[in-house]
């Protein structure tokens, strides 16, 4: 009876252990296509959650942002909840932009919760520059926060995916 507990034990050992195994390949395999999305410099970014500072967090389900880059450029719209330092006349409030990234930088980080890829880039807007900080998981979750000259500092909760077939060059 012992022997058959044993027995019994070490295979219960060895299907967690397998287990574990194919759960950390499938994050690698994961990771490795975020990492060659990111270096493709062709997604697209969906928000559904915004984080203004200081303010509660906002649901974007009827007015989600997204931003696709393609290339060297990055076009863009983010709904803005927050404090505007200053604003012109006809300004829609929301951060707009279409143009070439400029300070781009990716890095791989290793967080408590495994590896996080980290992609930086400043954009100018019609009337400010932006800069865009993405926190990409194995997953295709990320977050982006962005910072203003105009604006106070927000976040935003999304996914990142590869563009659409179709989706026309800069």
């Amino acid at each position: 009876m012992k022997n058959i507990f044993l027995l019994f034990l070490c295979l219960a050992s060895l299907m967690f252990t397998a287990r574990a195994q194919e759960n950390r390949k499938a994050k690698d395999s994961g990771f490795e296509k975020s990492i060659a999305l990111a270096e493709s410099n062709r997604f697209l970014i969906e928000v559904n959650r915004a984080f203004p500072l200081g303010g509660k967090s906002v649901d974007l389900f009827s007015n989600r942002g997204r931003i696709t880059v393609t290339d060297s450029i990055a076009k863009g719209f983010l709904p803005f909840f927050g404090r505007a330092y200053s604003s012109l006349p006809g300004e829609d409030g929301g951060i707009s932009f279409d143009g070439k990234m400029e300070k781009r930088e990716l890095k791989v980080k290793e967080k408590k919760k495994g590896k996080h890829l980290l992609y930086r880039f400043s954009v100018k807007g019609e009337n400010d520059t932006y800069e865009l900080f993405l926190d990409i998981t194995a997953n295709g979750s990320c977050s982006l926060s962005v910072r203003s000259n105009r604006k106070s500092q927000i976040s935003y909760e999304g996914t990142i995916s590869p563009l659409p077939s179709g989706t026309p060059e800069h």
